[in-house]
Order: structure tokens, then sequence, then C-alpha cells
């Protein structure tokens, strides 16, 4: 953007990254060629009816959907989801991880972040266990502490 000093180019990247609303006039901006369908994906997320809530007033699994959605607006062949269900509730973690093998279905690889060992049993297919900054195991199925595939 090229202008001169108070010709608005910093209050229009503002709002193009959604810091602020416009005075007037309406912004359609895309990061993405070809993004996602976001009525779809709304919808994939049971965000529909959250489509014009504020961020804040989103509970927390609405919250952790929301950031899912963010991950996917863009059809990435590979998602990263770190600690996806950390501070959910059973029932939220649960729902969580149906979404997670819904949207694997879709043919998007997830890399899915965790210390919880019931999600790496519930949800991946392959894991790599770290311990002090390396892996110490990998492979199809978990394996000890100490132990390689």
């Amino acid at each position: 953007m090229l202008g001169r000093n108070g010709a608005g180019k910093s209050t229009t990247v503002d709002c193009v990254a959604g810091l602020c609303a416009p005075d007037q006039g309406r912004i359609r901006a895309s990061f993405y060629r070809h993004p996602a369908d976001i009525a779809g994906l709304l919808a994939m997320l049971d965000l529909t009816e959250k489509r014009n809530t504020r961020y804040r007033r989103l509970s927390g699994g609405q919250k952790q959907r929301l950031s899912i959605a963010l991950a996917l607006i863009g059809r990435p062949r590979i998602a990263i989801l770190d600690e996806l269900s950390t501070g959910l509730d059973p029932v939220a973690r649960r729902d969580s991880w149906q979404l997670i093998d819904d949207i694997r279905n879709t043919g998007v690889t997830i890399m899915l972040i965790t210390h919880l060992m019931t999600e790496a049993e519930r949800l991946c297919d392959r894991v790599a266990i770290m311990h002090d900054g390396q892996v110490r195991g990998r492979g199809r199925a978990l394996l000890p502490l100490g132990v390689t595939a």
C-alpha cells in the first residue's frame, strides 16, 4: 500500500487483520487463492450459529473449534493441531476427537501434538514420542520410552 501519512494505510491493514472494524464500507480479504467454503466449514465445526459472535464470548470448546476452522480455511493438505483438547470437558473432548476423524476423512493429514496417551491412541495412525527434546520412540503403535521402532 502506498499513500501519504494519514491516508489510511495502517488503519486499512488493521481492519483486514481484524484488529479494528471499518467506520464505513466493507472489507473482504482472503489470504488464500481458494479458501474453504466458510459456511460448510462452520457447519462441520458446529459454529454456524456463532458466526457473528466475538471470540471472547465463545466457550472453550467453541474457541478450540474456531482454531481448527482457522487451520483449515486455506484448504491445507496438512493441519498442525497443538494440544487440541487441553482444558476441554470430557464431552467437548470426545466431540473434538470426532471432528478430527471427520477432517481426516476429507483427506487432510493431521499432525497432532498432545500429552494425552488416550488421545494419541484414539486418533493417531503413527506416533513419535518425545523426551528431553528428542524422539525416543516412533511407529504405528505406542512404544515405551527408550524403545525405537
